[in-house]
Parts: C-alpha cells; structure tokens; sequence
C-alpha cells in the first residue's frame, strides 16, 4: 500500500497538492491514514454542505420576501432537501477500503480533487446567488427581467454543482466498495 502511495504522490502530485488546501492530512499511506484521511474528507463535505444550507436558507428567506412566484422558491427548496439528505448519508456511511492499490488510489485522489472543487463551486454560486438576490431586495429597481434571468442562471448552476457532489460520491463510493 504505502509503495503504491508514494508512486501515485508523485504522478499526481498538482491534484493531490490542490486536495491538501482542503484536506491538509490526505494521504493514504497505509490502512490507518486510509480511514482518518477518509474520516477528514467527509467531515469536510459535511461541513461545506452545511455552509451550503445555510446560503440556501438565507435565499429562500429573502425570497419569499421579494418574489410571488412559487416556482424558484420550490425549486431551491428541492436542493436544500437534497443537500439535507446527502449529508445525512454522509454521516451515516463508514469507511469500507482496506487495501487500495495503485489505480484505485489514482480513481480515489481524481474524485477527491473533484469533489472538493465542486462543493467549492456550489458554495461560491450559492453565495453569489445571495449577494445577487440581496441586492434586488435594496434596489427594487434593479428587480426586472435580467435580475431573474440572472437569478435563474445562479439557480440551474447550483442546481447542477449539487448533482455533480452527488455524483461524485456514488463514485467515490463504488470505488471504495471494490475488492482489492
């Protein structure tokens, strides 16, 4: 494992770099390091998707505030339920690889790289989303066809941030189900 480790280090050394901004104590050196880098990852997406629940909370809020149209405001609760439910699986999966060998970790650290840029994605577009939303509640002028043009593109982003987190993990998932 650990000679398998340090070959996959080297070749993907800009991925696993991009990681540890996040996850500083990635590494999957050996069986122990599995499980605690394992344990850090999700604990990381934990915490983001709550940051992301937030945001989400504090749109839907504001809102109901400004908009009539139930439509946006059912829609962003959807994501909010999905972000709800996947964390909930979050917590509730356990660390199931014993033995990674040289192309799992490699499937592993591309996947780990995605996944934690893609919750990045969905925070940033969420808190845009807010600021954008935020503004149209100080100006009233500013709320006319493009401020919901906007707001719709804001939308189907973090619409499809969400999906792709999700998406991820089931990968991340059958990878770490495989036998080795």
């Amino acid at each position: 494992m650990g000679a398998d480790w340090t070959d996959v280090k080297v070749e993907m050394k800009d991925k696993i770099n991009d990681i540890k901004k996040y996850i500083q104590s990635y590494s999957y050196s050996n069986t122990n390091d599995s499980a605690i880098t394992d344990e850090v990852i999700f604990g990381f997406m934990i915490k983001e998707l709550r940051r992301a629940k937030n945001i989400l909370f504090t749109i839907l809020e504001t809102l109901y505030e400004i908009h009539e149209d139930q439509t946006l405001i059912n829609d962003l609760q959807l994501i909010r339920t999905q972000v709800d439910v996947f964390s909930d699986q979050l917590k509730k999966r356990t660390y199931e690889l014993k033995y990674p060998d040289k192309n799992h970790l490699m499937e592993l650290v591309l996947i780990d790289s995605s996944l934690v840029k893609n919750i990045e994605n969905l925070n940033t577009n969420l808190a845009e989303f807010l600021d954008r939303v935020l503004k149209g509640t100080k100006n009233p002028n500013l709320i006319n066809d493009a401020f919901w043009e906007a707001v719709a593109k804001r939308f189907a982003r973090s619409k499809n941030d969400m999906e792709r987190v999700v998406t991820l993990f089931r990968e991340r998932e059958s990878i770490l189900k495989i036998d080795n």
